[in-house]
């Protein structure tokens, strides 16, 4: 009898399957499939397969259709808003708590995942990159010492696609993002909530607009997610 530990693996890592499948268009919006037939394409039993395609529906990713299977959803803009605007409602309020007298300095913690951003960017190596921005972003969260938000930020990663095919070479992008991180870092370091919120938003907007088609960015409000930031005076 295969352990606990094992199964949660096996069910992880068809989650893990399923979900690039759908972000990479192998699995496109609107179709249909059952639990049987993933069950069979992947040479695992139907339970990791049932709890995975749970996880997929938690994010928005599929809909579970009672006797008929699951659906796979289209990534809308609103959707892309959505995840956006709760990131923001978390990490602003995770760099709004920072930058105040009382907090403690973490510029420590977060100078290695600087380092390894400079690092990627200097060899334009995008995976190393991305992995080095996401461990910055979680940083900051952990100072919040709140699972609930911890795990939320991973669902909302999960149900992000990866980035589209741009015009501009990669190191554009990654560059401005690192000056990003910069004017955050910056704010916080300074003191000064409302820079430091106001630098998260414009972080986040303009990763948004990165991971939405192109002809769909203009679609995408200017003062998204501006109204928000006055949760987080300062």
């Amino acid at each position: 009898m295969p352990s606990v530990r094992a199964a949660e693996s096996t069910s992880e890592q068809v989650f893990l399957t399923l979900r690039n499948e759908i972000m990479q268009g192998e699995m496109p919006s609107g179709s249909r499939h059952s639990i049987y037939t993933l069950a069979d394409r992947l040479g695992v039993s139907r339970t990791p397969v049932r709890e995975a395609v749970l996880r997929l529906a938690d994010i928005n990713l599929v809909t579970i259709e009672r006797n008929r299977g699951l659906v796979v959803r289209r990534i809308s803009l609103a959707d892309m808003e959505s995840a956006f605007e709760m990131r923001f409602l978390v990490e602003g309020g995770a760099v709004s708590f920072l930058a105040t007298p009382d907090a403690r300095d973490i510029s420590p913690d977060l100078a290695p995942h600087t380092a390894r951003l400079r690092a990627a960017l200097d060899i334009e190596d995008v995976p190393t990159f991305v992995a080095a921005d996401r461990a910055w972003h979680d940083t900051l969260v952990a100072v919040m010492e709140n699972p609930w938000m911890q795990s939320q930020i991973q669902n909302l990663r999960f149900a992000t696609p990866p980035p589209p095919e741009r015009v501009q070479p990669p190191h554009v992008r990654l560059g401005a993002i690192l000056d990003e991180h910069a004017a955050i870092t910056d704010a916080i370091a300074a003191g000064d909530r409302r820079a430091a919120v106001d630098a998260m938003r414009v972080h986040l907007r303009k990763t948004a607009r990165s991971l939405v088609p192109h002809a769909d960015r203009a679609d995408l409000s200017d003062a998204w997610p501006t109204t928000l930031a006055r949760h987080y005076p300062a």
